[in-house]
């Protein structure tokens, strides 16, 4: 089961990866400055989430972690099914100036 969730939860995250620039590009209001933002914000996001993992799979085991980072995948693409502007995706976010 946990194999599942885990490949299911970094599939949904690549995906996201390739997308969330374009949107934020493609969006009313988008520029290429906007969707270097977003990848900017995404790469440290990542590399943070990486180094706490270890920590907090010791700390409070793996369902924990697990289930927050599946929330965290799944709120962001929520949000862009319901959106239909850059500063929509800009205010959920925290994106932008």
């Amino acid at each position: 089961m946990r194999f599942v969730t885990v490949v299911g939860s970094s599939a949904s995250f690549y995906l996201l990866l390739s997308v969330v620039p374009a949107y934020a590009q493609g969006a009313p209001g988008g520029s290429s400055d906007r969707a270097g933002l977003v990848t900017g914000a995404l790469m440290p996001a990542t590399v943070a989430g990486e180094l706490v993992a270890p920590w907090l799979a010791t700390r409070c085991g793996y369902r924990v972690p697990l289930g927050a980072g599946l929330f965290l995948l799944g709120a962001p693409a929520l949000a862009l099914t319901v959106s239909r502007s850059a500063s929509e995706v800009r205010r959920q976010g925290r994106i932008g100036r």
